[in-house]
């Protein structure tokens, strides 16, 4: 048995996914888990605080923690930092005008998390043309972080663009 877990076993991943509502995490996880593309007028994942969700793929399996992004939301999230992997925080890169509301939330959360955690900045929404990828390191601060390992990958569940990306990245950790 151990040979055969050795060889043949999937690595399991436990990504926290967070990000302000609307931020695209719903639409990116239909497109990884079903590979189909949400619009909009589609209700989001979520319909409570939080979702989990396992799946898997050739590399892995995933056990997805998902948490809405509002106000009230957010205080809950550090319950979930001691329980995972990595964090997946996800960012509108076409929405600029909440990028300062962002980078707040954003390093004030990581301030909670063991600074070993490997975060990935999710810039969704890259084809409706938002920001690139320097522009999103800068506006956010992303230098400014403690953390050992903060990447970035502009994504769009729309066009699948970078999608797979996002999973090699989980498993790579």
């Amino acid at each position: 048995m151990f040979i055969y877990n050795f060889f043949f076993k999937k690595k399991e991943v436990k990504p926290l996914i967070i990000g302000l509502e609307g931020s695209g995490k719903s639409s990116f996880l239909h497109r990884i888990m079903y590979n189909e593309f949400v619009n909009e007028t589609k209700e989001p994942l979520i319909v409570s605080g939080s979702n989990q969700f396992i799946f898997e793929n050739h590399q892995a399996k995933f056990d997805v923690v998902d948490l809405k992004g509002d106000k009230k939301s957010r205080e809950l999230w550090k319950n979930y930092f001691d329980s995972i992997d990595i964090v997946v925080f996800a960012v509108d890169t076409k929405d600029v005008d909440k990028f300062e509301e962002v980078k707040k939330v954003l390093h004030e959360t990581l301030l909670k998390i063991d600074t070993s955690i490997p975060i990935l900045i999710l810039g969704t929404k890259s084809d409706l043309n938002g920001v690139k990828e320097d522009e999103l390191i800068e506006k956010l601060k992303l230098k400014d972080l403690k953390q050992k390992t903060v990447d970035v990958i502009l994504t769009s569940s729309k066009t699948t663009e970078s999608v797979l990306d996002v999973t090699d990245w989980m498993v790579s950790f």
